[in-house]
């Protein structure tokens, strides 16, 4: 097969116009920027080894909290005060957390809940700690905030070591 020789050959010399054009579409490209430092972060769903130790504590201490209205020691109101201790910081830990959360890049609805529930827990175990120090710590309504707290709370450090 016989190719006939080109005849048409364009100018080498471009205008001022074409190069303007030529440069505005070299610097338009689709694909995403380089990143700027470093490779990729992955995010991975990781189990919270830290919510585990918390959930432990809170399960310690409801045990060690019914074990106190059951069999009341001399002690009892010391154990009760200590556990409604551990719920404030525990509280205060999930507020702080969650705050921080919302500050980074993602802001979501589950962030504002978080940091809603670290709050009611952190005035409850407060409210429990005036009252066990008020010498009312042995009514039946701080039996009950006890159980509700810590039962809350230790769902919720379950939920969290389990799906964050």
């Amino acid at each position: 097969m016989i190719l006939q020789q080109p005849k048409f050959f364009p100018p080498t010399a471009r205008s001022e116009v074409g190069n303007s054009l030529s440069d505005l579409l070299d610097s338009f490209s689709l694909d995403p920027p380089p990143p700027e430092s470093g490779p990729p972060v992955v995010l991975k769903d990781e189990f919270k080894w830290d919510h585990v130790g918390q959930g432990i504590a809170l399960a310690l201490g409801l045990y060690f909290w019914n074990l106190g209205f059951s069999n009341p020691v001399e002690n009892s109101n010391k154990a009760r005060l200590a556990i409604m201790t551990g719920c404030m910081l525990i509280a205060a830990r999930t507020f702080t957390s969650h705050l921080f959360l919302a500050r980074g890049e993602k802001s979501s609805a589950a962030t504002a809940v978080g940091m809603a529930f670290g709050a009611a827990e952190c005035v409850s175990a407060l409210y429990g700690f005036v009252e066990i120090t008020a010498g009312r710590g042995e009514c039946t309504n701080c039996a009950s905030l006890g159980n509700i707290l810590l039962g809350g709370m230790l769902v919720q450090e379950f939920w969290y070591a389990s799906f964050g």
